[in-house]
């Protein structure tokens, strides 16, 4: 229970505390999302029986620097945008995933639940102590659902950037449209996989991976986010640079990589999209290492 609140941040976070609360409450428990520019108008989650409205913070959004101040000021402005939304709401709470509020959060929280007392309205936060409490009301399917490995799985992918999984989406869409006659092997650095150690099952998977590293190099090229062409390859250099710093060996590094993306039960066509966008991270001199000059391979 701890990793799965913990572990979650941002849009990963609102997802799981959705479907936990839909487990607890069943239809009663409305998810809201953001709708344009909008927004969500101050809501994550509505229960309608009781009237309740609920307003989530994942741990890593906002600003590492100065988040005491940034989470103060995102509880007074979601308090004020809801009580406009839901003129008639009768509770709202904060839910969050911090070990404790810090000051300036708690003050504001505070501030909150005096203005919502003058309202008739009921003010509180819903933090780890809160999912504790609510275990007691989950089936074992609900346990296993929102608890078990898979869950857990969904959740890391869930967490990864907006533009990283649009990217391996649209890889899989593409890729999926190409007949096996039409492809043709890509390029294969032998020399830097024998540099940086590469196993003979990773090269293997990157020669096949090469059929689709034109098609993942017009993805990256024609994304519709402009941010594409930087922010995956600085994802992934961020992540290599991260796992071969924990000493890891290059084979376990490919294999972290690629289980971020996607796992042994996903589709076909998913895994092939994971390992397509690796291998041209890898041939892209994103991740691992350029052999220096003058160095010469052991075969041509």
């Amino acid at each position: 229970m701890r990793n799965a609140v913990f572990l979650a941040s941002g849009n990963a976070f609102q997802d799981f505390f959705a479907r936990f609360m839909a487990c607890v409450h069943g239809d009663a428990f409305v998810p809201i999302e953001s709708y344009g520019n909008r927004g969500d108008g101050g809501l994550d989650g509505y229960h309608g029986p009781n009237g309740t409205v609920y307003q989530c913070y994942g741990a890593s959004s906002g600003p590492a620097k100065d988040r005491d101040l940034y989470v103060a000021k995102k509880i007074e402005a979601d308090f004020a945008t809801a009580r406009k939304t839901v003129p008639d709401m009768k509770s709202w709470r904060f839910v969050h995933n911090l070990n404790a509020l810090p000051t300036k959060s708690a003050l504001a929280l505070q501030a909150a639940t005096d203005a919502g007392r003058r309202k008739g309205i009921a003010v509180s936060h819903f933090g780890f102590e809160s999912f504790r409490a609510h275990l007691k009301d989950l089936s074992e399917q609900d346990l296993e659902y929102l608890l078990g490995i898979r869950a857990l799985e969904e959740m890391e992918r869930a967490s990864l950037p907006d533009v990283v999984n649009g990217m391996i989406f649209e890889v899989m869409e593409r890729a999926g449209r190409l007949s096996p006659a039409a492809m043709t092997v890509g390029t294969v650095s032998f020399g830097k996989m024998e540099f940086n150690g590469i196993p003979n099952d990773w090269q293997v998977a990157f020669l096949q991976a090469s059929f689709h590293s034109e098609t993942v190099a017009e993805c990256i090229e024609g994304f519709g986010d402009p941010r594409a062409s930087v922010e995956v390859p600085n994802f992934f250099r961020s992540q290599y640079v991260d796992l071969r710093t924990q000493g890891l060996d290059p084979g376990t590094i490919l294999q972290r990589l690629i289980d971020m993306l996607a796992r042994p039960t996903d589709p076909a066509v998913r895994l092939n999209a994971a390992r397509s966008l690796v291998g041209t991270m890898f041939e892209g001199c994103v991740i691992f290492e350029e052999p220096p000059a003058g160095w010469v391979p052991s075969r041509p």
